[in-house]
């Protein structure tokens, strides 16, 4: 009985010692753990409903710009139709169209827009500003009413659209 009453001893004080080594343990521990599994569980549910939303806004942006894309590409050649037989009205002789620019792939001076020529009977322009002021205003009227043929409304109101332009353009 005494070897077992040391072996028992110097087992309890290894036991002791090692208990000691743990330092304070926290008896809310188990409650504590239970909490932050929840508070996990809720915080992957709502990383999976964020998820899901964004691949859904995603959707919704492609088909979004792949909307716009396709009826601007409709009113453009709609408009651009237009312009040319309005131009080819308001400047006997002459010839308007519409065309698109891409901007540079460096970001310089070019920007991608629409671009108008025009070029009235026995003219040779290449730029609007080489265009007389009238003309630049008929350009102007002409464009006007090619939109308003691509997109219809049933009435329209313009206030002093000859302003700018001399007896003869009137």
């Amino acid at each position: 009985e005494g070897d077992d009453g040391d072996e028992l001893a110097e087992r309890i004080g290894l036991l002791e010692r090692r208990r000691e080594t743990l330092g304070q343990v926290n008896p809310l521990a188990k409650e504590e753990n239970e909490r932050e599994k929840e508070r996990l569980t809720e915080l992957a549910d709502q990383r999976a409903d964020l998820e899901a939303s964004l691949k859904e806004l995603e959707g919704l942006r492609t088909e979004l710009a792949e909307t716009v894309e396709r009826r601007f590409d409709e009113t453009f050649a709609a408009v651009s139709s237009h312009f040319s037989e309005v131009a080819a009205t308001l400047f006997p002789g002459g010839e308007g169209r519409l065309r698109l620019t891409e901007g540079d792939e460096d970001g310089a001076d070019a920007e991608a827009g629409v671009e108008i020529e025009l070029r009235p009977r026995g003219k040779r322009v290449t730029r609007l500003s080489l265009l007389s002021g009238g003309e630049k205003a008929l350009g102007a009227i002409s464009f006007l009413f090619a939109l308003f043929l691509a997109r219809p409304c049933p009435f329209y109101l313009l206030d002093e659209v000859e302003a700018a332009l001399d007896d003869a353009n009137i």
